[in-house]
């Protein structure tokens, strides 16, 4: 797509996902009951840190239920997203978690502020072309050796998504190839340490997942 004005995309995705948290609330706050592959790979991912590491949620949503997982699995967690909304109903939920708004590509921490980073469908809500700089974002806030988990959708689309959950929305979406996501980790500064597509579980869309874990260098 061409000539699109990414402070329109965020304005667009905050307000989109205004308008959905709750719905989206009611249908994944507890997702993970029923994806045992997931639960594995977040226990995986919490058992390469010590107890009290920093995580970032990034994108964590109004349910905060992958970053609630890693609490229970003895980590500090701390929750960002873009939409107000989402960001209030995580705050309600879970009162003693520190969350804030902000954007993945101009997020507020200090250098080498966590040691790792899960970003659980969160990259697919920018254009492509400008995902590059949510890594640069990534590789900055990670402390050496820190730890950066991503999940998105495989395909090839990127487009607008005009209806959510039978709600009018004008959400960015964008899907990704599994070589495509390499890149982005390898030129983000990243070694990939783990990489693997599994195919949908029968109660979800019919797209296959990636899963790319990488350390930075």
């Amino acid at each position: 797509m061409k000539n699109i004005d990414l402070n329109d995309v965020h304005e667009n995705t905050r307000k989109s996902y205004n308008l959905i948290s709750e719905k989206y609330h009611e249908l994944f706050q507890n997702e993970l009951d029923d994806k045992p592959y997931d639960r594995q790979i977040l226990t995986n991912f919490a058992g390469l840190f010590t107890e009290k590491a920093k995580i970032l949620d990034a994108g964590c949503g109004p349910s905060f239920h992958i970053g609630n997982f890693l609490v229970n699995l003895d980590l500090e967690v701390v929750g960002v997203d873009i939409s107000d909304r989402c960001i209030q109903m995580a705050q309600n939920l879970y009162p003693s978690i520190d969350f804030y708004r902000m954007n993945l590509i101009d997020l507020k921490f200090e250098n080498e502020t966590f040691d790792g980073i899960i970003a659980y469908y969160s990259i697919i809500d920018t254009p492509k072309k400008s995902i590059p700089a949510i890594f640069q974002e990534f590789y900055r806030i990670l402390r050496p050796n820190g730890k950066l988990l991503v999940v998105v959708k495989e395909g090839k689309a990127e487009e607008y998504l005009e209806e959510v959950f039978e709600i009018p929305t004008h959400l960015y979406f964008s899907q990704f190839q599994v070589e495509e996501l390499h890149e982005l980790f390898k030129k983000g500064g990243f070694d990939i340490e783990f990489s693997e597509t599994r195919k949908p579980n029968p109660s979800e869309i019919k797209i296959s997942r990636i899963y790319v874990l990488g350390g930075k260098k």
